[in-house]
């Protein structure tokens, strides 16, 4: 059975509101800080055991969606297209932040074991507004509400997609800038001469 999702901008809203309760900032772009190197690993601060890394090239993962995930199924041979939708935050040993795909729902993306680096951080690991593919994705039922989380375990299973690539899909693309006004001069004064 499929899982149920909460609606897009209230999983955004209880997002932004857990960050800001447990940290007393002023909004989750606040809590952005340094990853540091001393956090405790996917395996000493999940109850749930690493699950193996994808082995699959990507080119021979089919594509699903967020609605089509079940709970606690690792989804093997599948891959789901979705983009960042918050800043993210560290929970204990996980970046987390909330992600959707095109069909519209939304859950929290928690990225174990992120790159050990202190200079690295949260907003450069998992920047607000990137599309990616989580390779073989897993969903993850949290403990406090009847809710659902993406679990990823190792960087290597998301694959940021540049804004040109062509699996970004069209509604995620950002529109080519207009022309400037001496570029549409020149192709009105072109389009003249082509009829004269």
């Amino acid at each position: 059975m499929a899982a149920n999702h909460l609606p897009r901008d209230q999983v955004i809203a209880d997002f932004k509101a857990d960050m800001i309760s447990s940290n007393g900032v002023d909004s989750a772009v606040d809590f952005l800080m340094a990853y540091s190197a001393s956090m405790p690993s996917a395996s000493t601060a999940s109850t749930q055991k690493p699950y193996m890394p994808c082995k699959t090239a990507l080119d021979d993962l089919k594509p699903m969606l967020i609605s089509q995930m079940k709970s606690q199924r690792h989804r093997r041979g599948r891959m789901v297209t979705v983009r960042v939708c918050t800043a993210p935050a560290i929970r204990l040993s996980a970046i987390v932040a909330v992600v959707e795909d095109t069909n519209g729902p939304a859950v929290p993306l928690l990225l174990y074991s992120p790159p050990a680096s202190s200079a690295a951080r949260a907003d450069t690991i998992l920047p607000e507004g990137a599309v990616c593919i989580i390779k073989e994705p897993s969903l993850k039922p949290k403990k406090e509400k009847d809710t659902y989380s993406i679990r990823v375990d190792h960087v290597t299973e998301i694959v940021f997609l540049a804004e040109t690539d062509s699996r970004v899909p069209d509604a995620w693309k950002k529109p080519k800038p207009a022309a400037s006004s001496a570029e549409i001069r020149l192709q009105g004064n072109a389009h003249v001469r082509a009829q004269n």
